[in-house]
């Protein structure tokens, strides 16, 4: 499978791999590149797998946490120790992906079933198994999850959309729920151009809260409309 990764050049040729142009992150320069992966081995039947699915990713996006795991990961590569980092990198942890193989005690999903991170916080969503995000890996696009850490989407639902949902949606959702605010009052809503404060716009809106947003970001008819 052809996945997007970080490259660190001083370990592997340019001419080993298909480069892509760099991309400016806070001033650092971000040396990416396409990369072949291989389907991991995922025995059905073995007990570690049972609940367990294998997923292949189609898309993924990248949020606030993913600018800080790039760059975490990038100055690690180009600084003086960049012998010691991994010749590659991977990041991305909202993303939308096809359930390719399951373990024999996955029930709630079917071979072929689409799929988004289930990143609800705090509380566990099976026994010893952690709340919160998924993964920090999507773009290496074959991902082995746990069955309680995934949500289906509709058809209607397009990978665009579904590839930059979860932590947004779920993040928003619960700040919201945790103010308790009942409908025609009001609410004030910072950084407002922020993705999360977009999710929380539309989730006050949607409950009738009488919603104010201040940003210091320059905003636009394109921006009102969207």
């Amino acid at each position: 499978m052809r996945a997007f990764a970080l490259v660190n050049t001083n370990i592997v040729s340019k001419n080993d791999v298909e480069m892509l142009p760099d991309v400016d992150i806070a001033g650092t320069s971000i040396k990416c590149a396409i990369v072949d992966v291989n389907k991991p081995s995922f025995n059905t039947q073995e007990k570690d797998n049972e609940n367990f699915v294998l997923v292949k990713v189609d898309a993924l996006s990248c949020n606030y946490r993913d600018k800080a795991i790039i760059l975490k990961s990038s100055l690690k590569m180009q600084g003086d120790l960049n012998f010691q980092a991994p010749p590659f990198a991977f990041f991305g942890s909202d993303f939308v992906g096809t359930i390719i193989e399951k373990g024999k005690a996955v029930n709630e999903f079917d071979i072929g079933d689409r799929v988004i991170p289930n990143c609800a916080f705090p509380e566990q969503p099976f026994p010893g198994v952690a709340p919160g995000v998924v993964t920090n890996e999507a773009s290496k696009g074959w991902l082995r999850l746990h069955k309680s850490k995934l949500i289906t989407i509709p058809n209607e639902m397009s990978d665009e959309v579904a590839s930059g949902y979860s932590i947004g949606a779920q993040t928003s959702t619960s700040m919201v729920r945790r103010v308790n605010l009942t409908q025609n009052e009001r609410a004030l809503v910072l950084s407002a151009r922020s993705n999360t404060s977009m999710f929380i716009i539309n989730k006050l809106i949607e409950k009738g809260i009488n919603t104010t947003v201040l940003t210091t970001s320059s905003w636009n008819r394109i921006n009102l409309s969207s």
